[in-house]
């Protein structure tokens, strides 16, 4: 247990680290070239994420932009505090080509991860915010 709230410690840490440099990415981001991934933007996500509506949906959509995936989960206390946080940067970043991403983790999968999205909401400057189901 000591170490997944370890790890669940630094998981937070470092996203909080990438949501204060999130605006520098954005306005470096597009022009920069990955060298190891033989000039692509960006590596090859060889895996298939399905959102709650069925839909596929993987990195290689979203090229040109930047992409924050987030590992959140319905228990997840720390995760009720940074998804208002997340709501706001796709407002206010989405326009300029940022992407968030959420993969639940939820053992109990889809059943208890579609009324949670449905139904709560989240304070975001004042008005109360759904989580975007896509």
């Amino acid at each position: 247990m000591h170490n997944i709230l370890h790890k669940l410690m630094w998981t937070r840490f470092l996203r909080l680290a990438l949501l204060a440099a999130l605006p520098a990415l954005l306005a470096c981001g597009r022009s920069a070239q990955n060298v190891e991934n033989n000039g692509s933007p960006s590596p090859e996500l060889t895996r298939t994420l399905t959102a709650l509506d069925g839909t596929k949906t993987s990195l290689a959509q979203y090229q040109g932009q930047v992409v924050l995936v987030n590992f959140w989960a319905t228990w997840c206390e720390p995760c009720r505090v940074e998804i208002p946080w997340l709501i706001e940067f796709t407002q206010k970043y989405g326009p300029q080509g940022l992407v968030v991403i959420g993969v639940a983790m939820d053992e109990e999968g889809k059943k208890v991860v579609e009324p949670y999205v449905q139904k709560e909401r989240f304070d975001v400057n004042g008005s109360q915010e759904a989580m975007e189901e896509k």
